[in-house]
């Protein structure tokens, strides 16, 4: 076509009607001359060029599949090349799905149901993750990648040990990934074997130095391990490759406190805050200003925790004790009360308003809270020590005997239970032999010979 022939005539664009949306503007020609024709300047975008690669169907996943399609085209078998020798061969050399060809016709159903599985998972279809997965490694048992997978949704399950069981068959097939390394230590780690932890790290970092969770896991290892020392190294070493992440911020912190670097630590959780402002971040700098008697800072942390997170207990029963510590009894009281509405079952928070009660000489309160801090099975002897108080300071002496003999028998060490019993049995004994003496005096022989039993009894 030559240039002087006339452009393509653009059609006449229509008025867009009401709720037609937006139409798109109509196409502008011009001459391209390497290759001799009209082009349009603007075309419509494609659903290609939008997204940069097409979008893989993921429903086809589950269809039924040729027997013979994992065999490359050059390794099918011909008329020519149908000797033993040959076929041994390739049988050594081949992947798993050539040989599934020949001798296991159900691998690459195996594959498919891996591949359906993994998708599952993303879409967090645990159901028919697990389902997909479980009939994959039933076909083919040596299929290390559906193994992995499987791995990846017990973590993301919270069923650490199956994890790492799924991630030991993998590793027995192939040590080469530092990710896998990575994965069991993160598994090991989770059910408390912090020494295997160290060695899958070890591992993941001997095969990848840049792997930045390695070290972070490795530090968080030794930290339980209280190998605080190690553990900053480690931490060092993962902050100067990702000075980003809050977490680690965070946990250098909590290792430089434990070292007693309390001016760096409350550093490193302020910069933890500063990229991740949550309610634990807020919470975890609130504690370690608690162990610092810094109250004002303590309150003012556990307020932002609350801020981000009201539901979140230990905010409230933080900000509670450092309100205890400055003197703030009723507020610190009302803590608690907002604690315990938000869980009836957390124990910390009964035991703490016991205590406050106490101070406040709420003697009613006190043994309410203590009895259910009990019935919540505290092991804490200052629980009987508190509610034998309560009922030492309003009469009952007897059952403030028995709750001090609770308190020695939970700590034979606690000095106050027993300074505190013999005060009471001393002053059971004063109150019966009074009772006795007003007794005689009215001559009521019934009432004084149940109270000569009860004392023989006793």
């Amino acid at each position: 076509m030559a240039e002087s022939e006339s452009a393509p005539v653009t059609k006449k664009w229509k008025p867009v009607k009401a709720g037609g949306g937006r139409r798109p503007a109509p196409p502008r020609w011009e001459w391209n001359a390497q290759y001799p024709q009209w082009t349009a300047a603007n075309p419509r975008p494609s659903l290609l060029s939008t997204y940069g690669k097409k979008i893989p169907d993921f429903a086809k996943t589950e269809s039924s599949m040729r027997k013979s399609a994992s065999a490359p085209q050059s390794l099918r078998m011909t008329d020519t090349d149908d000797s033993p020798e040959k076929w041994a061969t390739v049988l050594d050399v081949s992947h798993m799905g050539t040989k599934s060809v020949l001798y296991q016709p159900l691998s690459d159903s195996a594959s498919r149901l891996a591949r359906t599985g993994m998708v599952s998972l993303h879409r967090n279809d645990m159901d028919k993750t697990f389902n997909c997965l479980d009939e994959a490694i039933t076909l083919s048992p040596n299929f290390s990648g559906a193994y992995r997978h499987r791995a990846h949704a017990h973590l993301k399950c919270g069923l650490v040990q199956q994890a790492a069981e799924d991630l030991s068959m993998v590793l027995d097939a192939d040590t080469s990934m530092s990710s896998d390394w990575n994965d069991r230590a993160a598994a090991r780690e989770s059910f408390g074997d912090h020494a295997g932890a160290i060695q899958d790290c070890n591992e993941a970092i001997a095969r990848n130095t840049y792997l930045t969770p390695a070290w972070s896991r490795r530090g968080l290892a030794k930290m339980h391990l209280q190998d605080y020392a190690d553990a900053e190294e480690d931490y060092n070493q993962a902050l100067t490759l990702d000075p980003g992440d809050a977490e680690i911020w965070r946990n250098r912190g909590l290792t430089r406190f434990a070292l007693g670097n309390t001016m760096g630590a409350t550093e490193d959780l302020s910069q933890a805050i500063r990229l991740h402002p949550s309610s634990s971040n807020y919470l975890t700098r609130a504690e370690a200003r608690l162990d610092c008697e810094d109250f004002a800072g303590t309150v003012r942390d556990c307020t932002q925790a609350i801020h981000h997170d009201d539901q979140k207990v230990d905010a409230w029963c933080c900000r509670a004790v450092a309100k205890k510590k400055k003197g703030d009894l009723q507020e610190a009281r009302s803590d608690c009360t907002e604690a315990i509405r938000r869980n009836p079952d957390y124990l910390k928070a009964w035991e703490l308003r016991a205590e406050i009660n106490c101070l406040l000489g709420a003697w009613v309160a006190v043994v309410d809270d203590c009895s259910q801090a009990i019935r919540l099975h505290s092991t804490d002897a200052m629980m009987w020590c508190y509610r034998g108080k309560a009922n030492f300071q309003r009469g009952h002496f007897l059952r403030a005997v028995f709750d001090y003999e609770r308190a020695l028998k939970q700590d034979a060490s606690c000095e106050l239970a027993r300074v505190m019993l013999t005060r009471s049995r001393k002053s059971m004994d004063q109150l019966t032999a009074w009772k006795l003496k007003s007794v005689r005096s009215s001559q009521n022989y019934g009432e004084l010979e149940s109270l000569q039993m009860s004392s023989l009894r006793r």
